[in-house]
């Protein structure tokens, strides 16, 4: 690749996000009992319940089933019928767990994601999730939020809550605001060329 390594440059943004493909989840159709042999279907709704794609796909083994689905194109209407291999592990109290083998590089997975000419895994489409492109100042917004979600209104401790879970998630909080403060004030100090010396940058 031109350019050299990329090793240490950043958080790879210009990927493709996860979260903008329509996937496919091995385990949700192992929960619901559609991985009996049969046909069944898949439905992608938007934030108004209404339909938006469908996909077809019929069980035909325990270790493989067929996905059928048209999608719209350059060249117009184009019908796709792709078989996919399945595997299985065992379960440590029994049983067994389902998995997708990706159809381009073969590595087992639990979801596949779609793309131009059929469905892949995440890794052999270099999919990244919204969250990996990120700044740390936004990512450090983000956990403090979901920290203080665990907790009632005003930091409280929610009925119910063990003393030293309530205590070890305040610390997390505490941790997380200081790292958020050092992390603007570094966002601004380079934004404005200046430095606010306001502490080294928090890994953890």
């Amino acid at each position: 690749m031109s350019g050299g390594s990329r090793l240490g440059a950043g958080r790879p943004a210009w990927h493709d996000k996860v979260e903008y493909r329509r996937s496919i989840d091995i385990r949700r159709w192992a929960r619901s009992g559609s991985l009996e042999r049969g046909s069944y279907f898949t439905r992608w709704m938007d934030e108004n319940g209404q339909e938006t794609a469908a996909i077809s796909y019929t069980v035909d083994s325990e270790y493989q089933l067929t996905l059928r689905y048209s999608r719209e194109g350059d060249e117009g209407k184009r019908s796709f019928v792709i078989p996919v291999q399945l595997t299985r592990t065992a379960c440590h109290y029994g049983g067994s767990r389902v998995w997708f083998l990706c159809p381009h590089c073969h590595r087992r997975t639990a979801k596949l994601y779609l793309h131009s000419e059929g469905w892949a895994c995440r890794k052999s489409l270099e999919l990244v999730y919204a969250i990996q492109s990120e700044c740390r100042t936004g990512r450090l917004t983000n956990r403090l939020h979901r920290l203080q979600a665990k907790l009632d209104h005003e930091c409280f401790r929610p009925k119910g809550m063990h003393h030293k879970t309530y205590e070890r998630i305040l610390e997390q909080i505490e941790w997380a605001d200081n790292a958020w403060a050092a992390s603007l004030s570094g966002l601004l100090g380079r934004l404005m060329g200046k430095d606010y010396g306001l502490g080294e940058s928090l890994n953890r």
